[in-house]
C-alpha cells in the first residue's frame, strides 16, 4: 500500500496511516470489501 482514499471516514485514515508507515502485507481484496471492518484486513 502506499496511499489510502478515505474520505468522511477517520478511522480508515488512521489504520492506513499504520499500514503505509509499517509498510504491513494487505489482502486487497478484504480490504476492498466494505463489509469488512478495517482492523479486521490485517
Amino acid at each position: 500500500m502506499i496511499a489510502s482514499d478515505c474520505i468522511n471516514s477517520a478511522q480508515e485514515h488512521m489504520m492506513s496511516r499504520k499500514f503505509i508507515s509499517e509498510k504491513t502485507k494487505i489482502n486487497f481484496d478484504s480490504l476492498q470489501n466494505k463489509e469488512i471492518p478495517i482492523k479486521e484486513v490485517m
